[in-house]
């Protein structure tokens, strides 16, 4: 049948349609004419309609003028319709040239004309997707660049925008037509498209052939369709495909031809098609989306907000838009409206709606469409409070292998794999899950938490302690999905992953009246929390569980939380807090009569006690800690106190008496197998036989110490070895062996926060720079100690690092400035009992009187100083005195 003739309506129609870029599905929702009236005007099927449905096209085009006026007249003129004729043997194909064997299809006519550009209007706000635009853009303009493209991602993710995009640019490199197929596979109200039916449809509104003609069967459809578009160069965007299926029999035979598609499903049925998953937007393109839609003008590209508006709309182009659009219609409000609006997260799926428009709604179809199974397992996902998870913490939702569900999931594009073996839900994605969670119930849930409970118990057994903690595990029933690590390096890698979820997990149990999973949890990280970190964090998830276990009036938990806490206090250098937590505790434990719990805190407050200004104090708590492990025949208890006293009397000068104790600790870890005490004492033991000039013994218990802080991976304890062996090397006069170890010990110290750790090797490092002919780098890196030290409240170390700068004062020759700082360390050290630092600070106070002339006072501090030494038996600083005092002469 011939196109119509030029002037004809149905020439008319398709020429302005056309113009305008609408398709005929398009232009008959706006016209309310049917899509088969259309065609079959455009076709020369009909060509005398009715004047209603002339006015309605008319309007629906926005026709006015002489164009109005031609338009009506050539409705009213019309010709006779023509019936169509059989198709002669072979045609003329008019879009390429070429010759094509006739349809087998009794009776095919195809209209002849230009080619079909049916491509919807692109989206004048479309923003970003550079690359993946030039990716597909690129390769369809490319004359050898045929074939499939799949685009697919999440609802609302943009796949439509995209494609439109992308084949618009494409289009001057397909004469033979652009074809745009909605396969409806997400369409509220309407079920997808059977492919006879998207077939039919490409065949009639985009290829010209008129109903009549078309064959019934899907296969002769698709034959005729492929025998059509051979030798054409012709795109097809095939849109919101529901399955591999349907698209299948809308494929072309001819490699000329190239077929995009989107869907929401990843279309892994299409082997030959090459995937383009498309991602949420980068903050900068979302914030560049929301302006260009919201007006360009009116919002600032730096405005904070903006970004934060990227953020609660996850990326995705659909929330932006929505939001974006809103704004547009509301000039007086503000970025800082819309954030707010979107701030609460239990109603932001609820304002994300416009018109037809709903970011709920393109959830709603996805989620309908999916199977029962996996509608549950998607419900359920929803009860997860952390922001990820893997197959086994989804495997306790499911009650077994969850597995093939998350793929399903996955391959519906709810739900992503965003590192190997581990899943997660968008923003608004777990938004609708949770709001669908509700329906499983409190039993479900529960079956999650005690996966992670059990799970983070199993991990704390491979987590070794210098001394047994203070609260009793409560062991929780082994869920059949729980992993249970055979190794500390398994069970410190689990911890680490689920770190945030666990977190999550106990924020979410003590809203929903499950404290005792709070306080078990908390109990369950305290060792890998004090070792691994993050300090805050723990000291965080330690407050909470204190504060339920106060609230359930479990005195024994709120203890066990405050020990917990007061230790990662320390940790962070707070030592004031350290104190107080640990002091509320031994109260608790006393009143409770728990003489285990007891003695934990006892131990660990007097650690704090040493630590400042309360060095006595300090030596009663660990001596009475000893006593109670004693009684109770804890030796694993009884080794750590012992241990700990032994570094209380190295601080205290007491170094025969700590060589006692900590060569007695070190036989019973060496019984008991446990490594890490080991550790924690030769770590002790070595900075004793430092002090007192066994260089070489010093070094050997630090190698072996460092050698199983590095096997446990224990960033904090590798760094303290570390310091002690840069101190060493650096009296040995090995340098640059000293400066390495330092500068390794630094930056573990610095990347765990450990302010404590920092100020103790820059105090060292100081000394190393003066040796090696850089005074100035040496005062900054000891006065940077100092203030640490008094920040985190250290008075020993404050003590040391007072010394050690007085002493660069008197390398400079400032003898003054150098006896000022001697003074302030000699007054900190008596304050704290270390003795150590007295003496030596006295020494230090009678070499810069010597240097002022002096003698009397010189000689005064040397006595002192060689009294202190004597008593602690430090035989090669006492000969130094004793030199020193020699030399200086007698007192006339």
């Amino acid at each position: 049948m011939p196109a119509p003739a030029p002037g004809s309506l149905g020439w008319l129609l398709r020429e302005v349609r056309e113009r305008q870029g609408l398709t005929r599905e398009v232009l008959a929702g706006i016209s309310g004419v049917s899509v088969t009236t259309i065609s079959e005007l455009e076709l020369g099927i009909t060509v005398r309609p009715h004047r209603a449905t002339v006015r309605k096209l008319a309007d629906a085009l926005g026709l006015s003028g002489d164009e109005l006026a031609s338009f009506e007249e050539a409705g009213r003129r019309g010709v006779p319709a023509r019936k169509a004729r059989p198709a002669p043997d072979s045609q003329r194909d008019v879009r390429s040239g070429a010759d094509v064997a006739a349809s087998p299809i009794s009776g095919l006519t195809v209209a002849q004309g230009m080619a079909t550009r049916a491509l919807p209007y692109p989206i004048r706000s479309f923003t970003g997707r550079e690359g993946e635009l030039a990716e597909l853009a690129g390769v369809l303009s490319d004359a050898g660049g045929t074939g499939i493209r799949a685009i697919q991602g999440m609802p609302g993710v943009g796949k439509t925008a995209l494609a439109v995009q992308a084949a618009h640019q494409a289009a001057g490199s397909f004469p033979g037509g652009q074809f745009y197929i909605d396969l409806q596979g997400h369409t509220r109200g309407l079920r997808p498209l059977k492919p006879d039916e998207a077939l039919r449809s490409v065949l009639h509104n985009c290829l010209g052939m008129p109903n009549e003609v078309i064959p019934r069967k899907l296969d002769e459809r698709a034959a005729v369709y492929r025998s059509l578009l051979a030798g054409t160069r012709t795109l097809i965007l095939l849109d919101n495909a529901a399955s591999s299926a349907q698209v299948r029999p809308l494929l072309p035979g001819d490699p000329g031809c190239a077929v995009i598609v989107t869907s929401r499903q990843n279309l892994r049925g299409l082997d030959d098609a090459e995937p383009l998953g498309l991602g949420i937007l980068p903050d900068d393109e979302a914030v560049a989306l929301f302006r260009t839609t919201a007006g360009p003008e009116r919002f600032p590209a730096d405005d904070p907000d903006l970004v934060r508006i990227a953020g609660l709309c996850g990326g995705l182009p659909l929330a932006v838009r929505i939001i974006a659009a809103w704004m547009r219609y509301r000039p007086l409000l503000t970025a800082s409206d819309a954030r707010e609006l979107l701030s609460d997260g239990r109603e932001r799926l609820a304002h994300l709606r416009s018109e037809d428009l709903s970011v709920r709604a393109a959830f709603e179809l996805s989620y309908g469409r999916l199977p029962d199974a996996e509608q549950r397992m998607f419900r359920r996902l929803g009860l997860i409070p952390g922001l990820d998870f893997d197959a086994r913490a989804a495997a306790s939702l499911a009650g077994g292998d969850a597995w093939p569900l998350l793929e399903s999931l996955v391959d519906h594009n709810l739900l992503t794999q965003h590192a190997r073996g581990r899943y997660r839900l968008h923003d608004l994605v777990r938004a609708y899950a949770r709001s669908l969670a509700a329906r499983e119930g409190t039993a479900v849930s529960g079956r999650l938490l005690d996966f992670y409970l059990h799970a983070a118990q199993a991990a704390d057994v491979h987590f070794e302690r210098r001394s047994p903690g203070p609260g009793q595990v409560r062991p929780v029933s082994a869920p059949a999905s729980a992993p249970l690590p055979g190794t500390a390096g398994q069970a410190r890698a689990w911890v680490s992953t689920e770190l945030a979820n666990l977190n999550a997990a106990a924020r979410h149990a003590a809203s929903s009246g499950r404290a005792d999973f709070t306080i078990s949890l908390s109990m369950a990280l305290a060792q890998y929390l004090r070792v691994y970190g993050p300090w805050p964090q723990g000291i965080l998830l330690h407050r909470l569980a204190g504060a339920m276990a106060r609230e359930t009036g479990d005195s024994e938990g709120q203890a066990a939380a405050l020990v917990h806490a007061g230790v990662l206090h320390r940790q962070l250098g707070e030592l004031r807090a350290d104190k107080a937590a640990l002091s509320q505790a031994s109260g608790l434990y006393r009143r409770l009569g728990n003489r285990r719990g007891l003695a934990a805190a006892l131990l660990e407050l007097g650690v704090a006690k040493r630590l400042s200004d309360m060095a006595e104090d300090g030596g009663r708590d660990l001596s009475e800690a000893l006593a109670l492990y004693r009684e109770l025949g804890d030796r694993h208890g009884e080794a750590g106190a012992l241990a700990e006293l032994g570094g209380l009397q190295r601080q205290t000068g007491e170094f025969e008496a700590a060589l006692e104790n900590l060569r007695q600790a070190l036989g019973l870890f060496r019984g008991l197998g446990i490594r890490y005490g080991k550790a924690f004492t030769l770590g002790y033991l070595g900075s004793v036989q430092w002090t007192t000039g066994a260089t070489e013994e010093a070094r050997k218990s630090l190698d072996g110490a460092l050698e199983i802080y590095r096997e446990r991976g224990d960033p904090i304890g590798q760094a303290n070895m570390l310091m002690f062996l840069g101190g060493v090397c650096k009296d040995a006069g090995l340098l640059e062996e000293a400066a390495a170890a330092l500068e390794e010990a630094r930056c573990l110290y610095a990347a765990a926060g450990y302010r404590r750790g920092v100020a103790g090797v820059l105090t060292y490092l100081g000394d190393v720079q003066q040796l090696n002919g850089d005074p100035e780098a040496a005062e900054r890196s000891v006065s940077q100690a100092l203030e640490l030290f008094r920040e985190v409240g250290d008075s020993g170390g404050e003590a040391e690092a007072l010394n050690h700068y007085a002493a660069l004062a008197m390398a400079k020759g400032a003898a003054d400035e150098a006896l000022a700082r001697y003074e302030q360390g000699l007054k900190t050290a008596r304050q704290i009992g270390s003795r150590k630092d007295e003496a030596d600070a006295l020494a230090g106070i009678a070499r810069a009187h010597t240097f002022t002339g002096d003698v009397p006072q010189a000689r005064a501090s040397y006595q002192q100083a060689l009294d202190l030494y004597e008593s602690m038996h430090l035989d090669a600083d006492a000969e130094r005195v004793r030199q020193a005092l020699s030399g200086i002469g007698t007192e006339d």
